[in-house]
């Protein structure tokens, strides 16, 4: 099934809860926002590639202490963080007490840092929440961690659209790793192989 609004962890921490920063409707226009950015960056991503004879830009470090990644970004990031403030326990377990995202190109990683950890019962809901689909994808394991993959046509709320949407998610005790690509299926998969985790 497609959605078009953010669902699990990235719309809501919880029924009835609050927190600060967008309201769930919000979080739903960043998704579209998103979708959208990501096709034109797409386009600028594969000028520089014809410019560097076809291959990606080099991998970078880039996170903060204790959460540090590699990836090859289209071009140097953004970063920004959310505040949540409520701590209720979701459907999955714990709540986001933090999430950092960095934006580069057509790639966005999100570092969502939990209160607890995850009953092993709940991980794959939480893993497949994050997935363009929520429910689908495959659960696999990244790097010795709990980890799923998704890979579908893009699409809005006005129907398809040119391009790909492929997804990593990867569970690390409580954090949460999040690699989202908007581009052709080649490039989505050579930037989320290029992600690595240096230290969780």
């Amino acid at each position: 099934m497609r959605r078009t609004v953010l669902k699990g962890y990235r719309a809501s921490t919880g029924a009835g809860t609050s927190r600060a920063g967008p309201s769930a409707p919000d979080w739903g226009i960043m998704l579209l926002v998103r979708r959208a950015s990501g096709l034109i960056a797409a386009v600028g991503l594969v000028l520089v590639l014809a410019a560097c004879g076809g291959g990606l830009p080099r991998a970078g470090h880039y996170g903060s202490a204790g959460y540090r990644y590699i990836i090859a970004f289209a071009k140097p990031p953004t970063k920004r963080v959310v505040a949540v403030t409520t701590l209720t326990d979701t459907l999955y377990g714990p709540a986001i007490a933090r999430r950092t995202i960095w934006s580069g190109g057509n790639a966005d990683v999100w570092v969502d840092q939990l209160t607890t950890a995850v009953p092993p019962a709940r991980v794959d809901g939480l893993l497949r929440s994050y997935l363009p689909t929520s429910t689908s994808g495959r659960i696999v394991t990244r790097f010795g961690f709990p980890a799923a993959i998704e890979s579908v046509p893009c699409f809005t709320p006005a129907g398809s659209c040119p391009g790909n949407i492929a997804e990593l998610v990867i569970l690390t005790g409580t954090t949460v790793y999040e690699v989202h690509v908007g581009s052709d299926a080649a490039t989505d998969q050579a930037i989320i192989s290029s992600f690595r985790l240096v230290n969780s």
